[in-house]
């Protein structure tokens, strides 16, 4: 039986998607901290006078895994709650500067491999949103989810001495099979308001998978146009 795609890796794959996570885990809560600075305080039950609607962002992703391809396209979109539209639904997200994000991601990791996935993000804004009208916003995030795995299963062959002659002599069949995973993401990137009612977004990310029989783990860049949901 041929040996899966990575399934050799020395031991330095893992020290660097642990170091990669770290590193990227560490940026963010630099970043947040130094994101304070002096200013008025708001209160936990303050809220905008009229919040933005949420924003529905979408676009292309490229990234890849240590341990699979390095590179592969896929695409991502989320419904994007920033701090001023997610205080109606939990109020100190607005003080906290804090958006919510609804992402689902879809990309190739192997040839023969697909992973869809569905997170909730934080997303901390590294300026002050609550003055924020248009401009750039640098942004960091962490959240977690669920993917879904797709890959290949061989179907067996037949049971009858007919059967099996007829298997060896055709090609080997696939099935679709599929394994479920919780992952973890950390994300750094920035939004531009091109207009009132445009947005665009870069962003890099890191995710993680826990609790299962392989490690997709990945990293991959993302570049979405955002706008407008009714609201």
């Amino acid at each position: 039986m041929p040996m899966a795609p990575g399934a050799g890796k020395p031991a330095r794959a893992e020290r660097w998607r642990t170091g990669a996570v770290c590193a990227l885990l560490w940026g963010a809560a630099v970043l947040c901290a130094a994101s304070v600075r002096a200013g008025p305080l708001y209160r936990s039950l303050d809220r905008p006078d009229k919040a933005r609607p949420p924003l529905i962002t979408l676009g292309p992703t490229l990234g890849g895994s240590p341990d699979w391809e390095m590179f592969r396209f896929g695409f991502s979109g989320s419904i994007l709650f920033r701090p001023d539209a997610a205080a109606g639904i939990f109020a100190p997200l607005y003080y906290w500067n804090t958006g919510l994000v609804l992402h689902g991601e879809y990309r190739d990791i192997a040839p023969d491999r697909n992973i869809l996935t569905a997170d909730l993000v934080l997303r901390r804004y590294l300026v002050d949103g609550h003055r924020r009208s248009r401009g750039t916003a640098l942004f960091a995030g962490a959240g977690g989810g669920l993917a879904l795995v797709g890959y290949p299963v061989a179907v067996p062959a037949g049971d009858s001495a007919a059967g099996e002659a007829a298997a060896d002599a055709a090609p080997q069949r696939y099935q679709r099979g599929e394994q479920r995973y919780y992952t973890f993401l950390a994300e750094l990137g920035y939004e531009q308001d091109m207009t009132d009612s445009i947005v665009l977004l870069w962003k890099a990310q890191w995710r993680g998978y826990i609790w299962g029989s392989r490690d997709y783990s990945n990293w991959s860049l993302h570049v979405q146009i955002g706008f407008p949901l009714p609201w």
